[in-house]
Order: C-alpha cells, then structure tokens, then sequence
C-alpha cells in the first residue's frame, strides 16, 4: 500500500506543560499500538473485536467515538476490517519519539502513514480533548511539510492582523466609523 509523510503542526493558547505533552505523547502512542492491535485482529467479528480493542484502548476509543467509517456510520462496534482503515494512523512508537516535539505554544510531528489517510479525527481530538486552539496538517502529496504549515500559519496570523488594522484604521479616534 502506499505511504506518504503527513505533518501536523498544532498550537495552545499557552505554552504546553508538562501534563498536556505527556498527555499528547500517550494518547499517540496509544493510537500506533492500537493500529498494529487492529492489523493482527482485524479479522474477527466485531463481537470478538470490539469488547478486547475498548479494554485494550480507552482513549483510542474515545476518540474514535465520532468518528465515521466509508460508508459514513459510526465505526464503534461497526465494521472492523476495514472501517478503521484511514482513522488509526498514527505513525510508530519510533515516528513518535523522534517526531513529536513541543515548543512553547507549538506542537510539529511528522510520520510516515497510509496515503489515503485522514487526521481530521486526530485534529478534533487534540482541540476538543486537548485543548489545542489552532492545527494543521497535510502530506507531502499535497506539499505539504512542518515548515510550510508554520509559514501557512503565519500568514495566517499576518492576514488577519493586517484585516484588524485596517479595520482599525476606519474607525475616527473616538471609535466611530468614519463617514464618507
């Protein structure tokens, strides 16, 4: 199967404490263990399958409680052959030690994972559960790396600090805007 390397790069209101990236770390290395799990397992039942991967990934579970598989149902107790393929991409344990980093506000990883994967689950996930305010990601498909989601982002940030001067700029010095 095809591989690509994706990028994230996610940020906090705050610089990231200790708690958050231990947290951000476990939950990822959780989600690699749980892919392998689903590789070895995928073919049993979802009677077989579900009840052992719960027990096995509480928080991987959690995650995937939103989540939709092809055929848009839930993938929860569902098809578990292929409906989780695409969602349980984390990367490997190695992926994650050597590219998950944090840096004041900032978490960057990188990992090499399936082509046709999503981490869209993964970004509401860190916002939602995490509290990350501001995320990225893409793949190297899409020329997409952790230097050009920091780029995006500050011009993002630029684009929007130039559109609340200008903004400013309308107004007349009491607050009102200005009349033509």
């Amino acid at each position: 199967m095809g591989e690509a390397v994706y990028s994230m790069v996610a940020e906090w209101p705050k610089a990231i404490d200790e708690k958050t990236q231990k947290a951000v770390r476990k939950f990822f290395l959780e989600g690699s263990r749980a892919e392998d799990w689903w590789q070895d397992h995928r073919d049993r039942t979802p009677e077989q399958f579900w009840p052992e991967f719960r027990k096995k990934f509480p928080t991987v579970t959690k995650y995937l409680a939103r989540v939709k598989d092809y055929n848009n149902t839930a993938i929860l107790d569902g098809d578990n052959n292929n409906g989780l393929a695409g969602n349980l991409d984390f990367g490997s344990a190695k992926d994650i030690a050597n590219q998950l980093r944090f840096k004041d506000r900032r978490m960057t990883y990188s990992a090499e994972i399936w082509h046709m994967a999503t981490w869209k689950p993964l970004e509401r996930f860190l916002r939602n559960k995490l509290g990350a305010t501001t995320i990225l990601w893409g793949s190297e498909e899409e020329g997409k790396n952790v230097d050009s989601l920091i780029l995006t982002l500050r011009t993002q940030r630029l684009e929007a600090e130039n559109k609340r001067l200008k903004a400013k700029l309308k107004r007349k010095p009491n607050g009102k805007k200005k009349t033509r």
